[in-house]
């Protein structure tokens, strides 16, 4: 995430904090694509996105998010 927002920062010449602002700011109100099955949310992640695996899942509710 930092190579990249170095690259932008470097491309478009603003600070590298100003371009990193700008890029959580557009991750933040970036649509989900999603819909409700019976209640429950499902969405869809990006192809490339890693699998979400039990042990994951586990991890993160022990560790917290």
């Amino acid at each position: 995430m930092l190579e990249l927002a170095v690259r932008q920062a470097k491309a478009r010449r603003p600070s590298l904090g100003k371009t990193v602002s700008d890029l959580v700011r557009r991750g933040l109100i970036a649509p989900t694509p999603s819909q409700d099955r019976g209640g429950l949310v499902v969405f869809k992640p990006p192809d490339d996105s890693p699998p979400v695996t039990t042990e994951a899942v586990r991890r993160l509710e022990t560790e917290g998010a």
